[in-house]
């Protein structure tokens, strides 16, 4: 063991010199911007570090010239790189064990107590997902350092408390998470560490991102960039743009977002730290989302999949599993959104991932139940219910419930379902009723934590004379406040705007489509729902009442008019349009059999008088041709054609008739001018007339072209 010792001294001492030359706060920002190189770094001068008393630990010290504790920071972040995703090599896992091993037994004074422990914390989130652990062992730390005020302790506090604030926003516990995250400004503002500050700045400002208050997060940004423009550090600077992207998304400024984001990716190619290029891409894909742009999303999120397999970063794959499930969801591709989940699902209970698996089972319940999968909606439904009730998530337990709900009903199980249904009504006003007590407190929080940053901006002016720095940043902070108070007004004045013109443009449409004259549906409806899988087209019309409006006047036709409407749409299994006085079209999703529809029109009269009908009747299709489609104006005029041929009758109770075109009828029968080739078909026996009257007897309208000579006076 002794021959150990002095090996580990002799290595330890050609680097251990640089090191105590830095400060806590200064190897911290080492760690921060370039993990990899300061493990090489400790690796190098500790190859060894396996220690199983702290008299080794003492003994080793003394041989290479430095105290315990600087010998123990360094075993202390040689644990903190095996357990940092950004840091690659063989056998990281076991040596991150054996450091946490060790440093639990050598482990004497307070300090090194609070390291241990915040490694032990560190340990249980990364290796076991135990994040409540994390939590309780850094709360543990706290205890040991709490008053202390050297800089190797103040370090640590930044570490402790940055940790316990991502972990309790991950849980869920966001007065603890903006506690926390208070706390490391403080100890980063006590170091006067601008770098740290800034790390500090940006946890609040992704803290007030997180719980929807935007401009406090993007005040907090500004401080943050404020703060690291000093220093300048490329790994911080990327990660400021990724979260103004972020922050920008959710304020829904998209050409910032893009903007940043792309600031960031160049940034992370600049440093060869193709890691967070997965990051970059899942903002992007984001992007697209919030735009219901969900195939340009999934073409982002699939890139974001490629750097996570290559990374082998497996929570970050099943978050992307995740959100490409989301994607393939809102395309209504089911099956390809439950294949996605399902893989998601399978790697967070792997991982032991509960706050992940908890949305993910969510969104498997809701996939399932809009596919239709009842039985399965039903499983995730009650899993998400379970998970979200022991994360103690209301909003949560209310959504798996509602889709648990939906299943139930949809199986018969309603006695189940109401019971559910009374669940969220219980939880609905229990967070009402939390919303209520906490809309004060809420207040006095946000004073505390206004006060909380006055009292850090002041302090950071007096010990690094930036009163004018500070001055200038509230004035852009003033700026970009009120502009975008502007620019949101002005967005909600153009959204209404262009909702009422929406209104105004639907009703506009709804009122073309009205016969002008008499306010029913009428020629313009009936040529839009003409195709609409129509089989029977006839045109009515009443002789008697084609000159209502003059004979009898304007009031008293149009109440003529209202009434016959009214008839047809009880008499008829179709839809009607008013076309003209006394002159109706029909539209039938079946065949129409002329002499049945005049017979069951008979009864219509008027002032008890019985009326002349004549109907022309079309049953599609008309050519035998059936990928030859004729348009409707061609279709009505060839109505029209007819209707005046029954009316050229002398049958006192009116004519029907029919056409059929026989199989080798060319489509240009139904050409223009469509009343000359229409009677000549006829004539050639490429029309065939079915009609109760002779049809010798029956006078087709003739073609006659318009003059346009300029002789031809046509006024």
């Amino acid at each position: 063991m002794r021959w150990f010792i002095c090996c580990f001294a002799a290595f330890a001492f050609t680097l251990s010199l640089p090191l105590q030359a830095q400060s806590a706060d200064e190897i911290e920002v080492i760690y921060r911007e370039t993990p990899q190189q300061l493990y090489q770094q400790l690796h190098e001068s500790v190859p060894q570090t396996v220690f199983n008393t702290a008299d080794e630990l003492h003994q080793a010290a003394i041989a290479s010239n430095q105290s315990d504790d600087d010998l123990f920071q360094s075993l202390y972040f040689l644990a903190r790189l095996a357990l940092e995703s950004r840091v690659q090599y063989e056998g990281k896992q076991t040596d991150a064990t054996t450091l946490h091993d060790a440093l639990q037994r050598v482990a004497t004074n307070d300090y090194q107590r609070a390291a241990a422990l915040n490694i032990a914390g560190r340990y249980a989130g990364r290796i076991k997902q135990q994040y409540r652990d994390t939590v309780s062992f850094n709360e543990q730390a706290t205890n040991y350092i709490r008053n202390a005020k050297d800089v190797r302790s103040l370090q640590l506090k930044v570490v402790i408390y940055d940790e316990m604030g991502v972990v309790n926003l991950i849980l869920k516990r966001d007065d603890a998470a903006l506690n926390n995250f208070k706390q490391m400004l403080e100890a980063a503002t006590l170091l006067r560490n601008n770098y740290l500050i800034a790390e500090a700045e940006a946890r609040l400002a992704k803290y007030y991102r997180e719980v929807d208050k935007m401009p406090l997060a993007l005040q907090h940004y500004t401080a943050a960039y404020s703060a690291s423009l000093k220093d300048k550090k490329p790994y911080q600077t990327a990660m400021l743009e990724l979260n103004l992207a972020k922050l920008y998304r959710d304020m829904q400024q998209w050409n910032e977002a893009l903007n940043h984001i792309h600031k960031a990716i160049d940034l992370f190619r600049q440093q060869g730290d193709h890691k967070f290029l997965s990051t970059s891409m899942t903002v992007i894909a984001i992007i697209y989302a919030e735009q219901g742009e969900w195939n340009q999303a999934i073409d982002y999120y699939l890139n974001a999949q490629q750097y996570d397999a290559k990374y082998q970063s497996l929570t970050a794959q099943a978050r992307n599993f995740h959100n490409l499930g989301e994607a393939y969801f809102h395309i209504d591709n089911f099956d390809k959104a439950l294949e996605y989940l399902l893989q998601a699902n399978k790697i967070f209970r792997e991982r032991n991932s509960t706050h992940y698996l908890v949305y993910n089972e969510t969104m498997l319940a809701q996939v399932a139940s809009k596919a239709g999968q009842d039985d399965v909606a039903l499983l995730h439904a009650q899993t998400a219910l379970a998970l979200a009730q022991k994360l103690q998530l209301k909003d949560e337990q209310i959504e798996a419930l509602t889709y648990l709900v939906t299943s139930q009903q949809n199986k018969g199980l309603y006695a189940e379902a109401l019971s559910n249904q009374q669940l969220i009504t219980q939880l609905t006003k229990e967070m009402l009723e939390q919303a209520k007590t906490s809309e004060t407190p809420k207040t006095e929080q946000e004073i505390t934590e206004q006060s909380l940053l006055l009292k850090s901006q002041k302090q950071r002016t007096e010990l690094q004379q930036q009163q004018n720095m500070l001055l200038n940043r509230n004035i852009v902070i003033g700026f970009l406040l009120i502009l975008l108070v502007c620019v949101g007004t002005y967005i909600l004045y153009l959204y209404r705007k262009r909702q009422r013109e929406l209104v105004l443009q639907q009703q506009t449409m709804e009122q073309i489509k009205l016969d002008a004259v008499y306010q029913l549906p009428g020629y313009h409806a009936f040529f839009e729902q003409f195709a609409q899988n129509n089989v029977g087209v006839a045109l009515v019309q009443f002789a008697e009442l084609t000159n209502a409006p003059i004979e009898r006047g304007q009031f008293a036709a149009k109440a003529i008019q209202d009434n016959i409407y009214n008839k047809l749409k009880f008499l008829c299994r179709a839809q009607i349009y008013s076309i003209a006085p006394g002159q109706f079209a029909l539209l039938a999703r079946h065949e129409i059999d002329p002499s049945e529809l005049h017979q069951r029109l008979r009864s219509i009269n008027l002032d008890g008088d019985p009326l002349r009908l004549d109907i022309a009747v079309i049953n599609l299709p008309l050519l035998a041709d059936e990928e030859v489609t004729l348009p409707t104006e061609v279709m009505f005029e060839t109505l029209q054609w007819m209707l005046a041929g029954a009316a050229s009758t002398d049958i006192e109770t009116g004519c029907h008739l029919s056409i059929k075109v026989l199989e080798f009828t060319p489509s240009t029968v139904f050409s223009q001018p469509l009343y000359l080739q229409l009677a000549q078909g006829v004539r050639r026996g490429f029309i065939r007339i079915e009609s109760n009257a002779n049809k010798d007897a029956i006078t087709w309208p003739r073609f006659q072209p318009l003059e346009t000579s300029e002789s031809a006076n046509i006024l």
